[in-house]
């Protein structure tokens, strides 16, 4: 919660509670200070900020929805949800051999119900030195997260989990079934597809954003359609070159005059972002097309993130 950011959420958690932040907080200097005093001074509305903040930002590659759903909040206690709970631990318990504790945390903003559920995961062992320097085998047992979207109007629900598309649309229905009383799952909202084809712009291209550590990002590919042909031309840029390499090649190869840039339709763009982990510089570089779909998913979670950030920044997916 320590950023802009999180201080957003915070503030608007504290506005919705009908609380005034005292004097003191106002003067205090940096978003680092001011969630701390947050989490001090006003516990519960950290609490409830942190998990609106985390609903927000979870990863869209990780959900599944469905729309149609009557616009209507269903109870939402953790009474009322209690045949929820016994059937989300039932599906686990019986498919993967884990989930027979289960918990419910709901959360309700005006029209929007959120639903975080936790349950336990595969035992382990943690292996740990104790103050004498002798090692000791712990048990662990970790949970694992199912984060639920409910919102009325217009009566979309989304679940959020790393678990597979099969499983998570098994728990779409369950939801339906013991939340909202509906037997037949609508149907599954498409993920839209990426918009491509106003890259052939220059503008919309030079985004850094070096508060995440990014220090360059670069267009290395487009594929590109010729008007009236049905054809696709493909321009790639050398590996090391300036930002624009891709428009001047447009240029040359599409005059501006004779192809109008926003007649042209882009399938594919290959993007390079140049950023720093650990003082180190490194480079990370993908592929997007106008169906949806991107190699970002074979990469680590917080590189998934930065290329998700920068798609976001440049207008290829929605905020």
């Amino acid at each position: 919660m320590a950023s802009e950011d999180g201080t957003l959420a915070l503030v608007a958690e504290a506005q919705f509670q009908r609380l005034d932040l005292p004097p003191e907080y106002h003067d205090l200097a940096g978003p680092e200070s001011r969630a701390l005093w947050f989490l001090t001074h006003l516990p519960d509305v950290f609490h409830a900020a942190r998990l609106l903040h985390a609903a927000d930002h979870l990863a869209a590659r990780y959900s599944t929805a469905v729309a149609g759903l009557p616009a209507v909040m269903p109870p939402h206690s953790v009474e009322q949800l209690g045949e929820f709970r016994r059937a989300m631990a039932e599906y686990f318990l019986l498919n993967q051999f884990r989930g027979r504790r289960c918990q419910i945390e709901p959360l309700l903003r005006g029209c929007r119900l959120l639903l975080f559920v936790y349950l336990d995961d595969y035992p382990d062992i943690h292996v740990e030195f104790d103050d004498t320097d002798r090692l000791e085998r712990r048990p662990h047992l970790p949970t694992f997260e199912v984060v639920f979207q409910f919102a009325a109007p217009p009566g979309t629900l989304s679940v959020y989990s790393k678990l597979k598309q099969p499983v998570r649309i098994a728990l779409l229905e369950l939801f339906c079934r013991h939340v909202l009383g509906v037997e037949t799952l609508p149907e599954l909202v498409r993920r839209p597809a990426f918009r491509l084809n106003h890259l052939v712009h220059r503008d919309s291209v030079r985004v850094v954003d070096p508060a995440v550590g990014v220090s360059a990002v670069r267009l290395r590919r487009l594929r590109v359609s010729v008007p009236g042909t049905g054809e696709w031309v493909t321009l790639e840029a050398a590996a090391e070159g300036a930002w624009d390499d891709i428009h001047r090649m447009l240029d040359r190869h599409f005059p501006a005059a004779e192809f109008p840039r926003d007649d042209l339709t882009v399938s594919v763009a290959g993007i390079t972002v140049g950023y720093t982990r650990d003082g180190e510089p490194r480079t990370l570089t993908f592929d997007v097309t106008r169906r949806g779909t991107t190699d970002l998913v074979s990469r680590s979670d917080d590189l998934q993130e930065l290329g998700e950030r920068l798609l976001r920044a440049w207008g290829v997916t929605g905020a």
